[in-house]
């Protein structure tokens, strides 16, 4: 049986993240001056994923880190022994809110997921999985650059819709 994390690290092309992650980054003019030398911005964006399906705070993130093989492994750092602690997931995900970069990757990886047909259902660190499901019929694209120009005005398109009907069926049950 294959591991969760193990198929998901198969099908996410995450050198295109690498890309994405190194031109966010790209403005940040500071150099390295000392102290510990920071984590690789990939291993960093792995473990933003995994606190966004296992719906872990930056504390309980940090301890899954030491604690779990799978989790270290997932996002490369088997037999290190140094693991990002809280402070530094925080910094990370708020650097990439700076640089409008945390919707942008996200967006883009459930792009890659659907494309792999593959529904991430988050949850507890207990039941937390992807799971597969039935190929739609409509045409995936495979050209996920102009995927990703669309897929903004097609979210929030279908937002809109679903924030329409909620209102529509909560004005029915006050009437």
């Amino acid at each position: 049986k294959v591991r969760p994390l193990d198929r998901l690290d198969t099908v996410i092309p995450w050198d295109y993240f690498r890309k994405e992650l190194d031109q966010l980054f790209s403005r940040v003019t500071h150099k390295y001056r000392g102290g510990r030398k920071p984590f690789d911005r990939l291993l960093m964006f792995k473990i933003l994923v995994l606190q966004r399906y296992y719906n872990l705070s930056d504390e309980e993130m940090e301890y899954q880190l030491n604690d779990r093989l799978s989790f270290q492994s997932f996002v490369g750092l088997s037999g290190s022994g140094k693991v990002p602690d809280q402070n530094t997931i925080w910094d990370f995900r708020e650097s990439l809110k700076e640089f409008g970069g945390v919707e942008k990757l996200f967006v883009r990886f459930d792009d890659f997921l659907e494309a792999e047909s593959l529904l991430a259902k988050d949850g507890v660190i207990v039941d937390a999985s992807f799971v597969e499901v039935p190929k739609q019929r409509r045409h995936v694209c495979r050209n996920y650059t102009s995927r990703s120009e669309q897929h903004t005005s097609e979210l929030q398109s279908r937002q809109n819709h679903v924030c329409r009907l909620l209102l529509a069926k909560k004005k029915q049950r006050q009437s």
